[in-house]
């Protein structure tokens, strides 16, 4: 888009853009733009501050007559997107010094941590910077985040695993806890509906344990969803549930949930989202249903989105806060909504299409000097 905008307008007049912390940054994205901000915040909730910033940029640029100053350097190995969050460490502390930074250096500063699952010489994460320091101050923040590397490391459990710690935490806990099922994430990737992690939840008779206090969403099934509203609240009917799909080559996530359920409520149409991600915004779920699988309470839906805001339980009668166990088919952004209500929030690793380790993908295209694999001790 860059080289296509450049190509209209020339030489002369100033292009400044914002971008997604998960962006790959290139070198001709660089040049080709005056100015690029990256978002700071993951989950995303600065994009109205990022615009600001943007436009400071512009405004900057202009006064100057004369393209910034710029420096910029590339990070030579890949962050699994969990790592990346900015609420917790190390990214908190990474994303936190930026403002200082550059009030007191007078520079624009960004890093963008990079989309882990783009096979692109691109791929990765990059730092970059506007200003007279601009060289010094890439420099430290490349040092801040590179030094060491395996603080960037992640350890997940499997889906028993993780269903057994959180039952373990929530007989003592007075607020849900909450297991992310990363590797199904439709932000990033999966389909939202793999079936790991509802075998696990059965498994271990989480519902049998705590019926109706235990959630899991959304599952993107059209079909189940169509065939809870024929049958009408309350109705007991056999469904197979999720999806068998290709995960990395050669591997298959879990099988279908085969299971007698009773459908508890019914929803269809859009969901006003009422949480800091996409406040105010509109999600259309079509036709969607809450269904009592062993005393797990599963939403499915017609529509697709990660489970980033409470309104998508609310909207089939599953209160949040009430719950004693939540099971959220997203990586990170559900973070911003949950984090307050959550006495404990863990991240699975149950199969599914974006894995959250970006090693064990199949590289053909990485540039040259980044690596998949995180070294260190």
């Amino acid at each position: 888009m860059l080289k296509r905008l450049r190509a209209l307008v020339g030489d002369q007049l100033p292009i400044v853009a914002s971008l997604d912390l998960h962006a790959n940054v290139s070198a001709d994205m660089l040049q080709l733009a005056d100015g690029l901000v990256a978002y700071r915040t993951y989950p995303h909730v600065d994009t109205e501050a990022t615009g600001r910033l943007a436009a400071q940029l512009l405004e900057r640029r202009l006064q100057a007559g004369q393209r910034l100053p710029m420096a910029w350097r590339r990070v030579p190995f890949l962050i699994p997107i969990n790592a990346g969050c900015t609420l917790i460490e190390p990214a908190a502390s990474l994303y936190a010094q930026l403002p200082e930074v550059d009030a007191r250096q007078g520079t624009l500063s960004s890093i963008a941590m990079g989309f882990p699952a783009a096979d692109i010489d691109c791929c990765g994460p990059c730092v970059w910077a506007y200003g007279e320091q601009a060289e010094a101050v890439v420099q430290q923040h490349w040092t801040a985040l590179c030094q060491p590397p395996q603080r960037w490391r992640i350890s997940l459990p499997e889906p028993l695993a993780a269903v057994q710690q959180a039952l373990a935490l929530a007989e003592h806990a007075s607020a849900p806890v909450v297991i992310a099922d990363t590797q199904d994430n439709p932000g990033a990737g999966g389909d939202s509906n793999t079936t790991g992690m509802l075998h696990a939840l059965l498994q271990a008779g989480a519902g049998r344990r705590y019926p109706g206090q235990v959630a899991l969403g959304l599952l993107y099934d059209p079909e189940a969803a169509a065939a809870a509203h024929r049958a009408g609240p309350g109705a007991r009917l056999s469904l197979s549930l999720g999806r068998q799909v290709s995960t990395l080559p050669g591997q298959l996530s879990d099988p279908p949930v085969q299971a007698e359920v009773t459908v508890r409520a019914l929803f269809e149409g859009s969901v006003r989202l009422l949480g800091p991600m996409l406040h105010g915004l509109q999600s259309q779920l079509g036709q969607a249903a809450c269904l009592d699988v062993d005393g797990v309470l599963v939403v499915v839906a017609s529509g697709k989105i990660q489970m980033l805001d409470r309104e998508l339980y609310r909207c089939v009668g599953v209160q949040p806060e009430t719950m004693k166990l939540l099971v959220n088919k997203s990586s990170v952004h559900f973070r911003a909504d949950f984090t307050p209500i959550a006495s404990h929030i863990l991240v699975a690793r149950a199969p599914g299409p974006m894995p959250a380790d970006p090693a064990s993908l199949p590289w053909t295209r990485l540039g040259a000097g980044v690596s998949a694999v995180i070294e260190g001790a």
